[in-house]
């Protein structure tokens, strides 16, 4: 029964399969391409999957947050499917409706997780083979659409080699980030606007288009400024398109109309029947305030980030691929439709916070659209001779790109040098990361897992990269769910959790010298006050004493502390005193409980 239950994602791979071979030109594209689509394919699996495996083969570290968050919910799903088929999906049906990560991409990786196994190496591999590697196979069918005949094979070649080594998306992955597992969808519904699937009304096209959506959204919230800005876009960029033909008429607006209101009407009417929990948390919960934190910078941090999320290189194919694209008859559509739909996303979603290296997986696709074309445009003005010279060069650039890391990632020195190249052509992988202190960390959280009662809680105030309570949860995963039976979920954000209220009746505060923070203590005081009030002898030692202290990597030395006395209701209300200082208008985030009188 689990099998037949984790069957979801390989019926909707067939799905999009079906789709795309019903539509003439795809067809026809794949039938006269076979053997290049099956060469990119195998090279794909193999290249990407063994450079993969020397990368992730030399970390050596503790995963946490987001980087670690997403394999952790994979094995516990998995283990949920193992136990009970019905626990899984009441699990699934609860976090698709009612919270920020939901199980459906680990719902995705349950065949391959099984296959591959349930290490953080196994994840990624997973992730990559799973998502990413069909995305690129719908993308390079795209790009087979979008040559010319002259320069046939050196064209295939290069845009071949962009998608299966763009950056973009393997950054992230390698991060452990999930965001991939809408690429798919993403790609899928390009290639069918581009391959004229919306031309004519289609139940079938507009029942896949409108399905994909509302996947989109339940993968990740966030795809939902993806959906917002294909409506907008795809609308503007038929009209303007059009336009310019001078083709417009009722008849083709009737038709557009419909096609809409059906893509549009189908995940609403899943939305408002099947996950209205969900609907009313998207319409009515203040993510602006409750990511505040995460937002940094204005327009020009926007450009820059994105510059050097892509590089200059990649980025410099974005002007032909532009201008050559709107000129275009054969490329208008898609190409205003990717800077339109890219341009809105961009917009509303820097409105809530800003984006981060995951994020970008809701523009990936457009971009590397408006890339290859960009491209292909390229290498059709330069002759044989220069396209192939052009060719060695982008190759052996590629090479050495993934060779920081897979080669060189422990030498200080090369990595130094080959840090320069990514202004030019970005990280495929990110640093590899090695820490020394793993043996601490789990020293320090197998003391803590043995000593407390039932009710004798754990608490740790540091909140960044270097130490976080994750990585003491996560000390022994997977072989132990839980690092620290004891340990609570820390609050890190004080607009999104507010303050622990019942922090001083915790048994175990774990605190780091000097005090950790991520997004700066301007945003983070739910950390730093307490922090700093822990550290100050002259305030804590009455009702706290050190029991074991820890020098980490990186001159990071953490204290526990053991609370040896209730700390009185005067001492807490100086405590929320410095709190309503700096959130008047928040009790929540000042208010610790008090002590019966």
């Amino acid at each position: 029964m689990k099998y037949l239950a984790g069957s979801l994602y390989p019926v909707l791979l067939v799905l999009i399969a079906v789709v795309l071979w019903n539509n003439t030109a795809i067809r026809s594209t794949i039938k006269k391409n076979k053997k290049s689509i099956l060469v990119f394919l195998f090279l794909n699996f193999v290249i990407i999957n063994i450079l993969l495996f020397f990368h992730l083969r030399q970390e050596q570290f503790i995963a946490y947050w987001d980087f670690g968050g997403f394999w952790r919910k994979s094995v516990e799903f998995n283990q949920m499917m193992n136990r009970s088929v019905k626990e899984a999906m009441d699990n699934l049906w609860f976090s698709l409706n009612y919270s920020e990560y939901s199980f459906l991409p680990e719902w995705f990786l349950y065949f391959p997780t099984q296959l591959l196994g349930n290490t953080y190496p196994r994840f990624i591999l997973a992730m990559f083979n799973s998502f990413i590697l069909p995305a690129n196979l719908i993308l390079y069918i795209f790009s087979l659409m979008i040559i010319e005949k002259n320069k046939l094979t050196v064209k295939k070649v290069f845009l071949g080699m962009l998608i299966a080594t763009f950056a973009g998306n393997l950054y992230s992955m390698v991060f452990g980030y999930i965001g991939s597992a809408g690429l798919p969808f993403i790609t899928s519904i390009l290639l069918l606007v581009y391959a004229d699937g919306l031309e004519k009304f289609s139940w079938r096209n507009n029942i896949f288009i409108g399905l994909s959506m509302i996947i989109l959204l339940l993968v990740r919230r966030w795809f939902a400024y993806w959906i917002v800005g294909f409506y907008v876009a795809y609308t503007l960029a038929y009209l303007i398109r059009e336009g310019i033909d001078h083709a417009l008429t009722k008849e083709k607006i009737k038709v557009q109309f419909l096609n809409m209101l059906v893509c549009g009407l189908i995940p609403l009417t899943i939305l408002l029947t099947l996950f209205f929990p969900l609907f009313r948390t998207i319409t009515t919960y203040n993510y602006a305030e409750a990511y505040s934190v995460a937002k940094v910078g204005g327009a020009t941090y926007i450009i820059g980030w994105f510059i050097q999320f892509y590089g200059w290189l990649l980025i410099l194919l974005l002007i032909p691929g532009v201008v050559y694209g709107i000129k275009s008859k054969k490329h208008r559509l898609i190409t205003i439709l990717c800077i339109i739909q890219t341009l809105v996303a961009i917009i509303l979603f820097n409105r809530v916070q800003s984006f981060g290296s995951h994020h970008y997986y809701i523009i990936n696709g457009p971009v590397m659209i408006l890339m290859m074309i960009g491209l292909e445009k390229i290498v059709d003005s330069l002759s044989a001779k220069t396209g192939m010279v052009l060719l060695v060069s982008s190759a052996c650039l590629v090479c050495v790109n993934f060779s920081k890391t897979v080669l060189f990632g422990k030498n200080q020195k090369a990595d130094q040098t080959l840090d320069k190249l990514n202004v030019l052509i970005s990280a495929p992988f990110p640093d590899l990361r090695i820490r020394s202190d793993l043996d601490k960390i789990r020293n320090m959280a197998d003391f803590l897992n043995k000593t407390p009662g039932e009710y004798e809680y754990v608490y740790v105030l540091s909140n960044s990269v270097l130490f976080n309570d994750d990585m003491l949860r996560n000390a022994f995963f997977p072989e132990k769910n839980e690092g620290v039976a004891n340990l609570l979920v820390a609050d890190a954000y004080d607009y999104r959790d507010g303050i622990p209220e019942d922090f001083f009746q915790y048994y175990y505060i774990v605190v780091a010298d000097p005090i950790q923070l991520q997004f700066g203590e301007e945003n983070q005081k739910c950390v730093s006050i307490l922090a700093e009030f822990m550290l100050n002898s002259e305030e804590s030692d009455p009702y706290y004493r050190i029991v074991r202290e820890y020098d980490l990597d990186n001159d990071v030395h953490v204290n526990i502390y053991q609370r040896i006395e209730q700390v009185p209701n005067s001492v807490r209300k100086i405590i929320s005193e410095r709190y309503r200082e700096f959130y008047p208008k928040n009790p929540e985030l000042y208010e610790f409980s008090l002590l019966p009188e």
